[in-house]
């Protein structure tokens, strides 16, 4: 079979009961967006050290900051092994999640919230309406009191009214994909004035996905037909924030400029490797593009050689992709995942493996983050779920 039930693999979770349309885990905190516009950042850490009795330590490290299972004592790392082989899950009540979360009430309005992401200490929110920009803070740094009301908001800013439909953030840069509207880049999302001074701006004029690849930029046009932009990478400006959720190579550079045209003969070598009306699904990466096809196979377009250069494009052979038409696709240090109509599926030594076996408003995993590589979060209708492979 090309699948198998999550509950053949090692791990454990974290499940918060509640009606939430979308979650992300940025500085100690899971971000928890209500359908009401109020936004609660659920002190991670804190739960698992209260409630979690003697496991507090291992759970805290799987939760809450990945990083502790390589810088902490033998005892911990066995601890951790123990959680993860033994499996099973943590149950967190709707009353601990309003005590332990910083509330932030109205922060926004909506009839749908379309995507969200963090970086350089700014949400970055989709909806139907709007892309805005919110200013987050750490739990050192917050001045609010946990499981109260907070006195000051996040500082909600419009910066477009397209509706970003997804977002990719890299190299100090937000590219926001806006389907038939339109596709939004800005620059300096990295730099010390950039709650104020950051802006977005047109840069295609339909978007259904963007990754900021390094010196080219991959849009995608239609949902199965892909743009390829030159781009401009600098080396660190001194005025260049710190975000210590990230550490990663890429992060030491800045994207400043954008082609105003697409590369016609590149994107059209791409669009070649299969007929427009065999194509699915597209999904962009860092380095790669994935394609699925009608009958539910998959490709992947080999895009980027070294130092963020466009490399010798290459095709994958096809494989078996996960049962149902994926709908979404991210990545976490276990492997690549893929939301379907139906459930959610992570990628593993070829082999695609059940993580959620129902419909969900939104799931990813964060391989770019330092704190959690190990970890999934997926939104269903009834609860969000914490999920470490």
């Amino acid at each position: 079979m090309p699948y198998a039930k999550g509950e053949d693999m090692i791990g454990k979770r974290l499940v918060l009961h509640g009606t939430f349309i979308e979650a992300y885990l940025y500085f100690d905190f899971l971000w928890l967006f209500a359908i009401d516009g109020s936004v609660r950042a659920f002190d991670i850490a804190a739960f698992c050290n209260e409630c979690l009795n003697g496991e507090g330590a291992a759970a805290r490290a799987l939760f809450s900051d990945n990083r502790l299972i390589k810088t902490g004592s033998d005892e911990l790392y066995s601890q951790v092994t123990h959680l993860r082989k033994t499996g099973g899950r943590y149950d967190v009540s709707p009353a601990d999640i309003d005590r332990f979360s910083y509330i932030f009430e109205r922060e926004l309005e909506f009839r749908s919230l379309l995507d969200v992401k963090f970086y350089y200490g700014c949400a970055y929110v989709g909806t139907d309406a709007s892309t805005v920009q919110l200013t987050v803070a750490s739990k050192g740094s917050s001045q609010e009191k946990r499981g109260s009301i907070a006195r000051n908001g996040l500082n909600n800013r419009k910066l477009s009214d397209l509706p970003a439909r997804a977002f990719h953030c890299r190299f100090g840069a937000i590219g926001a994909a806006c389907g038939p509207a339109g596709g939004l880049i800005g620059f300096g999302a990295d730099l010390e004035d950039r709650v104020s001074e950051f802006q977005l701006n047109l840069f295609t004029q339909s978007s259904y996905g963007v990754a900021l690849n390094g010196r080219v930029i991959t849009n995608l046009s239609r949902r199965n037909q892909v743009q390829i932009f030159g781009a401009t990478l600098e080396d660190e400006k001194s005025t260049k924030a710190i975000d210590s959720e990230f550490s990663h190579l890429d992060e030491k550079y800045s994207l400043t400029n954008i082609s105003k045209n697409p590369s016609e003969e590149i994107s059209d070598k791409i669009n070649s490797f299969s007929k427009e009306d065999s194509i699915d699904g597209m999904f962009l990466f860092n380095k790669t593009i994935w394609k699925f096809d009608t009958e539910g196979y998959c490709r992947r377009v080999k895009l980027m050689g070294d130092e963020f250069n466009l490399g010798s494009i290459e095709l994958t052979p096809s494989r078996q992709g996960p049962p149902g038409r994926v709908l979404s696709m991210s990545s976490m240090l276990g492997g690549v995942i893929a939301e379907t109509d139906d459930a959610v599926f992570i990628q593993q030594f070829g082999q695609w493996n059940s993580l959620i076996e129902e419909p969900v408003y939104s799931t990813r995993g964060y391989q770019n983050s330092k704190r959690y590589q190990l970890v999934a979060t997926a939104v269903t209708r009834d609860r969000v779920e914490m999920i470490v492979i």
